[in-house]
């Protein structure tokens, strides 16, 4: 059973794969969701959220480009999804 902030990440992945949010939105989202989490997280929760945090942090640095971010959220979604 996935946790609410797994499903909220995830809806926001699934949202931006699918092109209802710019790459910018999402991360602009997603920053305010990971951050305002009162209480520890699940592991699930807490690997998601580190992931995602790392792929947005590599292409703010440069490190990455949109399309391979968008490989790795796809990559990551589909784990989420399992879970």
């Amino acid at each position: 059973m996935s946790s609410p902030i797994v499903d909220k990440i995830h809806e926001l992945l699934v949202e931006y794969l699918r092109g209802k949010r710019t790459l910018q939105q999402f991360d602009e989202t997603f920053i305010l969701l990971a951050w305002d989490v009162s209480g520890p997280l699940d592991t699930d929760a807490a690997e998601l959220r580190g992931e995602t945090l790392l792929l947005l942090a590599e292409y703010t640095a440069g490190h990455r480009s949109e399309s391979e971010i968008k490989r790795l959220l796809r990559g990551i979604a589909r784990e989420s999804a399992l879970t």
